[in-house]
């Protein structure tokens, strides 16, 4: 099928998304108008700024007696609407890789809010406050090829988390493109991994799946074929061993289809 397309003037504006042409040809995006203004909303324009989206070692475990009914013992003081607000950061994770983990943790705890959510959240919104421009910069001259993935795991974070289940691990994957992220991702494993091997093996799968789906993307773009390969890196020496083999025994069977379709993309 063919398709006609019609030409326009060069934009500076893509659904609040900043678009700026650099003097060497290269292309920025940024949302810092839209930061300003959900921390203005917010009532953070005032407040200091924080160095770090959370506290180190933070966890959305919930603050709730009662599974059934999730009613937390305390009341959220700043924040009567946090899914509101959360809506609002959630829109920046188009550039702002820097806050994906803040929004995926305390997205998960929105049905049980409790004031360590609300001042967690507080702190994110601290944060940009201090940090409101962090553009994403494609290079003039880059291949406009995928050239470099990285993907990582945190196993058992997720502790006590709800209904949920208990011990879930996080996976965390970033995929670049032109010398910028492309894409990026910070998201709780559904399955609870019995080793960090295992929650690394089902983070170097899920970054796999998208890789996949960006690569041909791409291609279709470029409107040609891309024989270039992309690099995936993992510091987890055992789940690259075995990778490496290309061979499942009985002790990694429940994690077959994992381990599977990862070897059938290499």
């Amino acid at each position: 099928t063919t398709y006609e397309t019609k030409g326009a003037r060069p934009t500076d504006d893509i659904a609040g998304i900043d678009v700026t042409r650099l003097p060497d040809g290269s292309v920025s995006i940024s949302q810092e108008r839209y930061v300003r203004q959900i921390v203005e909303d917010n009532g953070f324009a005032n407040a200091h700024s924080a160095a770090t989206p959370l506290p180190p070692g933070f966890t959305a475990q919930p603050d709730c007696p009662d599974p059934a009914t999730k009613t937390s013992t305390t009341k959220p003081h700043r924040f009567p609407n946090p899914s509101k607000s959360l809506g609002q950061l959630g829109f920046l994770r188009v550039t702002r890789d820097d806050i994906l983990l803040s929004f995926s943790i305390l997205a998960t705890a929105a049905s049980c809010w409790a004031a360590k959510h609300d001042q967690a959240l507080a702190r994110t919104f601290r944060y940009l406050k201090g940090h409101p421009n962090r553009p994403r910069v494609f290079r003039r001259g880059a291949d406009f090829v995928i050239t470099d993935a990285y993907a990582d795991a945190s196993h058992a974070t997720e502790l006590h988390h709800g209904t949920t289940g208990l011990a879930k691990s996080r996976t965390g994957f970033v995929i670049m493109i032109m010398g910028t992220i492309l894409s990026a991702a910070s998201l709780r494993q559904r399955a609870s991994a019995l080793s960090t091997c295992e929650a690394e093996l089902a983070a170097i799968c899920r970054c796999v799946r998208d890789l996949l789906v960006l690569r041909r993307t791409v291609q279709i773009l470029r409107n040609e074929p891309d024989s270039s390969p992309t690099y995936l890196k993992s510091d987890s020496e055992s789940a690259l061993r075995i990778l490496s083999r290309r061979l499942v025994d009985g002790r990694m069977r429940h994690v077959r289809l994992n381990i599977s379709f990862t070897i059938s993309a290499i």
